[in-house]
């Protein structure tokens, strides 16, 4: 190195030769013992253990012609090369730099670069391209995940929701399985914003997306289609059973209390069960149609595609607390 050469150019030359895998760098003390190396060096002399704090002889025996002393550079600035023979019989070209504190950089390439250490230095390409690779696979994944969650709620959004629909109807068809699908809105929810405002919207959403999450089979699926419309997909469940899951989450919702005591909030849910040869648009309509019967109806009710009657479950009028917020 020359003299009109900055700090700031030495520092990253220095930088560049520690983390290059392709150039041998060894940084050693004014003792002579190793303060810092690179991969390279690690490859070209097949180090085992840790090299730092060791002297260079341990490396490169004095009995192969090694020098017995490191050079850090000649009168004017200009390196002093050496060739270095390691115990195992490889041969290096090293340039030695005088650093700061009576620091030495040795800095150079094998001469005689054998199969092995191509093959180890190919091993390590493979192992960081690995790395890179499970890296880029993890961060699609983590896309993939936030592309198909809704932000608010964690669950599933509309898109990701129709897209396992689709799946489940294929699924229930060819084992000739049952399936439903509960249609669920959150009753007079604009009060909830009109009193508490946005923040205790989100948080009643968020407690009932939580309790729709909590009760759900391994294989349902909820998700939240907008607003306070949500969904629950129930794979091998019959029209009864579906009726069964909605009459426990309306309950088990009457006793949430996410903004207090007084503030009381309830759903009315809509159950159908999938018919032979029926689309999936077809499918969602009937579930739709229900929910809508039972918001007509009052609300804070289940209502079953094709039923007889859209009466609440036997009690629940009774069951009504008095400081109810929403009816």
């Amino acid at each position: 190195m020359n003299g009109s050469e900055t700090a700031e150019f030495r520092r990253a030359l220095e930088d560049f030769a520690l983390a290059s895998g392709h150039l041998v760098a060894i940084e050693l003390d004014a003792t002579g013992r190793i303060q810092d190396y690179n991969k390279g060096f690690s490859l070209a002399v097949s180090a085992a253990g840790e090299p730092r704090g060791q002297s260079l002889a341990a490396f490169f025996p004095p009995r192969k012609g090694n020098p017995q002393e490191i050079v850090p550079g000649l009168p004017g600035g200009l390196a002093v090369p050496y060739r270095l023979v390691s115990w195992d019989g490889r041969e290096l070209l090293l340039h030695a730099y005088r650093l700061a504190d009576e620091h030495v950089l040795l800095l150079g390439m094998p001469l005689n670069p054998d199969e092995s250490l191509a093959m180890q230095r190919m091993a390590g390409l493979t192992t960081e391209m690995g790395n890179l690779v499970r890296e880029l696979r993890r961060a699609n994944r983590r896309i993939l995940d936030l592309a198909r969650t809704d932000a608010l709620t964690g669950l599933p959004n509309r898109r990701y929701f129709f897209e396992r629909l689709g799946e489940a109807l294929e699924q229930a068809r060819q084992l000739r399985r049952p399936l439903s699908v509960l249609m669920i809105d959150l009753d007079h929810f604009k009060e909830v914003n009109d009193r508490f405002g946005h923040a205790g919207g989100d948080a009643v959403l968020t407690a009932f997306a939580e309790l729709l999450r909590g009760g759900a089979r391994a294989s349902d699926f909820p998700g939240r289609l907008g607003g306070e419309e949500l969904a629950l997909l129930l794979p091998d469940t019959d029209a009864g059973q579906g009726q069964r899951v909605a009459e426990r989450l309306r309950a088990d919702t009457a006793r949430l209390r996410p903004l207090g005591e007084a503030a009381v909030f309830t759903v009315s849910i809509g159950v159908a069960t999938l018919r032979a040869e029926e689309t999936g648009d077809a499918f969602l309509a009937r579930a739709d149609a229900a929910l809508y019967a039972a918001k007509t109806a009052g609300r804070d009710r289940v209502v079953v595609a094709g039923a007889v009657s859209s009466t609440p479950a036997e009690g629940s009028e009774r069951r009504r607390p008095k400081h109810r917020l929403l009816q």
